[in-house]
Parts: C-alpha cells; structure tokens; sequence
C-alpha cells in the first residue's frame, strides 16, 4: 500500500531522474500525462509537485498540451533544461522546457507523425507509435524508436532545446531500448520480428554506414527468431 497519490499515474511505465538528482519525471499512458516529483537527495523520497496532460486527458493536472496521449518513454537532457516525451497514440515527441530549481515543466512543445490529428507545430515522417527515447550525452542529438514505423529518427537539438529532425534509418523491425555511446558517437537500438510462437529475444544487428548484418538465434525449442539491433555512427 503507498502512503500518497497523485495524479497522472495511471498506467505509469517510464521513468527519468534529473542530472541534478532533484526531480524525477514519469509518464502516465493511460492518463496521457507526465507527474512530477521533487527527489530528497538524502532519502530517496518522492513528493508529487504537479503533472501534464493531454489535451484530451480525463487526468486533473493543472496544465495541459497536445501530444502526450499514450505517453511512454521520457529522458531529461544531460544540461537539466529539457525534458522529452514520446507520445504513442498519436505518433508524437513533446519537448518541455525544465526549470532546474522546482523541477517544474513549461514551454510545451511537440512534433508529430505527418498526418497525425495532434495539432502539432512541426511534423515528420518515421514515427508512428514512438515509445524510447535516448539522448546523446553532449546534447546534441535526440533519437526516437517507433514501433509502428520500425524506423529510429535521429533530431538535431538546438537552442532551447528545440528539436529539428535530422534523419531515420528504417527496416528496425519492432525497435525496442535505444542506448547512446558515452562519447555521444553511436547510437544502439534493439529490433525484434518474431518467428512462430517463441516470442520476442532481443539482440545485435550491426548496422554501420549502411552495411547491415543479420543473424539468426534458435529459441530452446528449435525455432529461429529473426533478431534484430543496430548501430548508427554520429
């Protein structure tokens, strides 16, 4: 039993800790929104401060903005002054301004799925059904696995965090976890396309420069799922 409640928790799956360790920041999927909590640095514990929703969200946050039905993966950038949302349902990434001191979010922002009913101010092509997010930790690059697309879209990050999108390689099938060399140089990403009823195993596929390699790996009961993972080089 938790000893408190807040809003904007309801199918609550990702989560992000600031780079100060002060905030921490989790999306709500069914609530379409992202809760905010202050961090004791000492103890660990969490006090709600507040959350975003969708515009369309039932949720009883204060604030709201398009883009964040079916909100899934969140990061905060390495400076503290962003915070990045992938929208789901409508094929959406949110940018939101941080302010390092409480922690609270303002300036919201999206890009959406070319075609997507979001309302966004920007579109693009490569991500329907986005769900992990990554960010180099230069700052420099923001990168988006969608599901639905099977493409990564990589964004420029420019003043103020805004995003401006700078590429995708497709034929990720069903992309799942993105991770960023320390040295900001490579990206990685999971792919998984599964063969008959072994399910999903996650697992390299080198991808450098174009040059793509697959390999097959055989499940306990014989059955080979086509496993899939990538490299990109910055």
């Amino acid at each position: 039993v938790c000893s408190g409640s807040t809003e904007g928790l309801n199918s609550a799956r990702f989560i992000a800790v600031s780079p100060d360790n002060k905030h921490v920041y989790v999306t709500g999927g069914d609530d379409a929104a992202v809760a905010i909590f202050s961090r004791d640095t000492t103890s660990g514990a969490l006090t709600p401060t507040g959350c975003w929703k969708d515009t369309t969200s039932i949720a009883t946050c204060t604030n709201t903005t398009a883009g964040l039905q079916g909100a899934e993966g969140i990061t905060v950038s390495p400076d503290g002054g962003n915070v990045y949302v992938a929208g789901q349902n409508e094929g959406t990434v949110v940018t939101f301004t941080r302010d390092a001191s409480s922690g609270d979010l303002s300036g919201a922002s999206c890009i959406e799925q070319t075609g997507s009913p979001a309302s966004c101010s920007a579109s693009t092509s490569g991500l329907q059904a986005p769900r992990e997010l990554a960010i180099s930790p230069d700052g420099g690059g923001v990168y988006v696995a969608a599901a639905t697309s099977n493409t990564i879209t990589a964004f420029s990050r420019g003043a103020g965090g805004a995003l401006t999108a700078a590429g995708a390689e497709a034929g990720v099938l069903l992309p799942v976890g993105l991770a960023v060399s320390p040295d900001s140089r490579h990206v990685y990403a999971g792919g998984v396309t599964s063969r008959a009823a072994c399910g999903d195993a996650p697992g390299p596929l080198d991808v450098r420069r174009g040059q793509q390699q697959r390999r097959q790996r055989a499940d306990q009961q014989g059955v080979g799922d086509d496993v899939q993972g990538v490299l990109f080089h910055a």
